[in-house]
């Protein structure tokens, strides 16, 4: 058992600690790349593009060159997890760099139809990608990564990036999107009681509005421009005209100091015993909505 502390850097100390995330290039997963990676662990960030992987592992080296990073790295790897071939490609690559997995972070998603009515002319196609990616695409990556995970020293932990929207019970973004986002949230019950006697815990982060390229088509498109072009955005725009005037009365976005805390709370090496649990983290957005939550 570890000496007990109430030292700050040691509760929320993730130096050193192998992560991989999906959808590591932009938005939420580049937000916990980066707070994961300035803080010391090593970060390898998956996505389909490139260029859009490149651009924020030269964008964190530069911010190395002007403060200390606490030796961490952020690594790009190419490829699409609603595939699974290349999910086990990436899996056989990892294990060629690394010997365990500390941390998976599930957050690879897309909005796809955005149907608010139930509508028997929807391309099954579209839905089908859609579920590929927010919810088969997490359960073979966790099912891939589960003897990396299992190899950690440090107590490993699967986390899954859902949205709030699962527990709404109206279909703001779509009734496709709220049911694959809400079979995640099944999935990381599952996955918490399925594994409870291995070293792998699973939890999940539950998002509300944060500037990114998926939630810009939810978004007022000026307001989510200047909250983009402003690095000191402070949280003070609203969210859109797709929420009922008194929700969007008092909402901010999300920054990316919410979920660097959040992240950072999760995935400590001092927390161990939180597992199975949903982090809604939406300034009390859903609070103003129908839910189940």
């Amino acid at each position: 058992m570890m000496t007990p502390t109430f030292v700050i850097p040691e509760l929320f100390c993730v130096k050193g600690l192998v992560a991989l995330i999906t959808g590591g290039g932009t938005g939420i997963g580049l937000m916990c790349a980066r707070a994961l990676a300035e803080n010391g662990a090593k970060v390898y960030i998956v996505g389909r593009r490139n260029e859009v992987l490149e651009a924020a592992v030269e964008e964190f080296r530069k911010l190395g060159t002007t403060r200390e990073c606490g030796g961490g790295a952020m690594v790009p790897i190419v490829g699409d997890t609603s595939e699974k071939e290349t999910i086990v490609r990436i899996m056989k690559e990892m294990e060629g760099k690394e010997k365990w997995l500390d941390l998976l972070i599930n957050n690879a998603g897309v909005s796809g139809p955005r149907c608010t009515v139930i509508d028997q002319d929807g391309d099954m196609e579209e839905a089908i990608k859609l579920f590929k990616i927010n919810t088969l695409g997490y359960y073979y990556m966790s099912a891939a990564f589960l003897p990396m995970l299992n190899r950690s020293p440090n107590g490993s932990q699967i986390i899954n990036i859902t949205s709030n929207l699962n527990f709404g019970r109206e279909p703001v973004a779509g009734v496709l999107y709220a049911m694959s986002k809400a079979a995640t949230t099944h999935l990381t019950k599952l996955l918490a009681t399925i594994l409870e006697d291995t070293n792998v815990r699973c939890n999940e982060v539950a998002p509300g509005l944060f500037p990114s390229e998926m939630t810009a088509p939810l978004l007022d498109q000026r307001r989510l421009s200047n909250a983009l072009q402003n690095s000191e955005h402070d949280g003070s725009e609203r969210p859109s005209k797709w929420l009922k005037p008194n929700a969007a009365r008092t909402m901010p976005f999300g920054t990316p100091d919410d979920i660097a805390s959040t992240v950072f709370y999760l995935a400590s090496k001092r927390q161990r015993y939180l597992s199975g649990s949903v982090v809604m983290l939406d300034g009390g957005m859903l609070n103003r909505m129908p839910s189940s939550y």
